[in-house]
């Protein structure tokens, strides 16, 4: 079986968050900058990493104040980037529980959780930008319908004005000109 949690990656994101499985004893062996080293490795590499012994943890991040035996407990697991527009925003963590190595299915698996919670977050921007566009649109339309409003009237009470005071001396067509104007 596997277990598996979303750690967002930010300021306030800790060793406890993204090692949340290994002994207390073992996490505080890690120092705050062996978690910026974690960090910026998926910052800048941008792809799933899998773990299957204690030594390749301490080689991929180069943490070399720590040795192998003092990880007692290792279990293998996975980290995959969740990004958002090339930035990382979260780590997936998925570790093995029991089963001392982690299988081709369990890669694919997290790459494709990885991909979907990427597409997801993709879209909700997508759909936040679209309302905000929606949004801007309308406010747009209420502005251009507001600020014509007052030189139509102006028109209309212009052309009422001619069509009243000059229709017996305007030919047939030009008062069925100014009805057009007033009427709408």
């Amino acid at each position: 079986s596997k277990e598996c949690s979303v750690v967002p990656v930010n300021e306030k994101t800790s060793i406890q968050d993204l090692f949340f499985w290994m002994p207390d004893s073992v996490q505080a062996l890690f120092s705050q900058d062996d978690l910026y080293k974690i960090i910026n490795h998926f910052e800048e590499e941008k792809q799933l990493t899998l773990f299957e012994a204690p030594q390749k943890l301490l080689d991929e991040f180069g943490i070399t104040n720590i040795t192998t035996s003092q990880l007692e407990g290792f279990r293998p697991f996975i980290i995959a980037p969740i990004l958002r527009d090339s930035n990382l925003l979260a780590v997936m963590v998925a570790i093995t529980n029991g089963d001392p190595s982690v299988h081709e299915h369990d890669v694919e698996v997290a790459t494709t959780l990885s991909n979907q919670a990427q597409n997801a977050i993709s879209k909700a921007d997508l759909f936040q930008k679209s309302i905000r566009n929606a949004d801007e649109l309308e406010s747009f339309v209420y502005t251009v319908s507001h600020e014509l409003k007052t030189p139509i009237l102006t028109v209309q009470s212009f052309a009422s004005l001619l069509k009243d005071e000059y229709s017996q001396i305007f030919p047939a067509n030009a008062s069925k000109y100014l009805d057009r104007i007033i009427i709408n």
